[in-house]
């Protein structure tokens, strides 16, 4: 009988140092859990920061559209919260909606900033910019492939999106031409 207590003690030892193991291996794991959450969050932010750096660069070779992609930004995530407060949700978007004019940094200072309407062949230049945007970020790995259905739901599919339906009109005194926001009707 004594040997069967005996063992019954020795399994009761182990089963403890068992358990300190875990313990150990447990509190480990939640220490490097909680680690990967701050770098995610830091990663997060550095993020945050080139979008927002993307589109201080397009406002700065155009500055007559101070603001313009904020607004914008905030007007399409209203509209696509009213819609569909998930699709509203999709950080992806948020920021192809920030950044829908980035491949206006790839277009001539001569035509982006022409104080005059822009004639024909301006106007092909200008409207390019969506596929330069889409093509700029495209390197980006977060926006490469869509995470939808439709091309429009990721940030490149965004920056490509075109208004080519839109009639041109005069934006501002001494500018060019602008888009505007109602559709032509054929």
């Amino acid at each position: 009988m004594t040997g069967h207590l005996e063992q019954l003690e020795a399994a009761e030892r182990q089963l403890l140092i068992f358990a300190r193991e875990i313990n150990h291996l447990y509190q480990a794991e939640r220490a490097r859990a909680a680690e990967l959450e701050r770098a995610l969050d830091r990663l997060r932010g550095s993020y945050l920061d080139m979008i927002k750096t993307l589109a201080f660069v397009v406002e700065a070779k155009d500055p007559s559209t101070r603001a313009h992609l904020q607004r914008t930004h905030d007007y399409a995530v209203a509209l696509a919260e009213a819609v569909d407060p998930a699709l509203a949700a999709d950080e992806q978007l948020r920021h192809g909606f920030l950044l829908h004019d980035v491949g206006k940094v790839g277009i001539p200072e001569a035509v982006l900033n022409k104080p005059g309407p822009l004639d024909a062949r301006e106007w092909e230049v200008m409207r390019a910019h969506p596929l330069l945007g889409a093509q700029m970020v495209a390197g980006i790995s977060r926006w490469a492939a869509p995470s939808r259905s439709s091309a429009a739901t990721t940030s490149a599919g965004t920056a490509r999106a075109t208004r080519p339906a839109w009639p041109a009109r005069p934006s501002r005194p001494g500018r060019g031409c602008s888009r505007s926001p109602t559709p032509s009707t054929p």
